[in-house]
């Protein structure tokens, strides 16, 4: 019933995540108000938000939702705002996030996969999809898990940092629209109260 009558080309998909129709101002103006207008506490907003903010300094593309998701219901935070949070991966932080991720698992691990004449990630995408094509599970752990494998145990202190860090960056604004809100709430009650007592 809600679907479009005439599916949008993969390129128009691809377009849209790089640069949303409405821009970035406006997409994260957009989903700010979206954020302010969730129900729950302000704590569970935050909380629900640094859920999604941290899944998606996982190396799980796929699979961000569900991690944030789970991440929310785990610490009793709002999965609505989980989702949210996952725009914090996007096609222009995904870059950093995956070199930084993956240079922090290298030092953890004590490793180094570097491959003469070829990049790392080059390597683990290319090698995702010959593995998954010729459902080949010893090319997968040759080509994709050398670069995967620094990157998932990078992606752990990022993401507790990026968690920590969302959370008090968004519950301090939530905090002060709700404040704002109850006192306007307060003010109506009072002049609907002075109203009736007038009559």
């Amino acid at each position: 019933m809600f679907k479009r009558h005439t599916p949008r080309p993969l390129y128009e998909l691809f377009i849209s995540l790089v640069w949303p129709k409405m821009g970035w101002r406006r997409a994260i103006s957009y989903y700010w108000h979206r954020l302010k207008r969730i129900p729950g506490t302000p704590e569970s907003i935050a909380m629900g938000f640094a859920c999604g903010a941290a899944a998606s300094m996982m190396p799980l593309m796929a699979f961000h939702f569900i991690l944030s998701a789970f991440l929310a219901w785990l610490l009793r935070g709002s999965i609505i705002a989980a989702a949210i949070g996952t725009v914090v991966g996007n096609p222009w932080t995904f870059p950093f996030i995956w070199v930084g991720t993956y240079e922090i698992g290298k030092v953890f691990l004590d490793v180094d996969t570097v491959v003469e004449g070829e990049q790392p990630f080059l390597r683990m995408f290319g090698g995702l999809y010959r593995s998954v094509r010729m459902f080949d599970g010893d090319l997968f752990v040759d080509q994709v898990m050398p670069t995967f494998l620094p990157m998932f145990v990078g992606s752990i202190p990022v993401a507790i940092i990026a968690g920590i860090l969302s959370y008090y960056v968004v519950l301090k604004p939530v905090r002060a629209v709700r404040k704002i809100r109850q006192t306007r709430k307060m003010v109506r009650g009072d002049h609907y109260v002075s109203a009736e007592s007038g009559r």
